[in-house]
């Protein structure tokens, strides 16, 4: 997808294709999706439109509040493989996390790493890290 998100969003900045011409049209049995250029390319989005801009997205039938869900961009992710500290005898299981943990991860692993160059590369001698979750706190903060 990132090769056709590059495509279309050059075809727009060159004028060829409008930011709210229909790029895909999926019709469904109940429902049927359309992904607009612009919003395939996250330009629904910006906090910098214009009134007119607005105006046109309106007129186009598109929600800046659900403009997201057609957004092609791909998004950072983490994968980790985990253990339940509960329930160790169920085994790793992979777990996909958001930007905010992967981004701690990486801090933590710098940390050991300057600490000891050698023993801190988790590539080269792994070692566990121990996540906690408080459910009160914000969402960035929750591990």
């Amino acid at each position: 997808m990132c090769r056709t998100w590059y495509i279309v969003e050059k075809l727009v900045d060159e004028g060829k294709l409008s930011w709210t011409d229909v790029v895909f049209k999926f019709e469904g049995d109940e429902e049927d999706l359309e992904l607009l250029a612009g919003g395939m390319c996250g330009m629904f989005q910006k906090d910098t439109l214009s009134k007119a801009q607005k105006k046109e997205l309106r007129e186009a039938g598109v929600r800046q509040d659900e403009a997201f869900r057609q957004n092609i961009q791909a998004r950072a992710g983490f994968m980790f493989c985990v253990v339940d500290d509960a329930n160790p005898g169920a085994g790793p299981v992979v777990a996909t996390e958001s930007k905010s943990l992967g981004q701690k991860m990486q801090l933590e692993i710098k940390k050991q790493m300057k600490r000891d160059p050698q023993r801190g590369d988790p590539t080269l001698h792994p070692y566990p890290f121990e996540w906690k979750y408080d459910k009160d706190a914000k969402i960035q903060d929750r591990y």
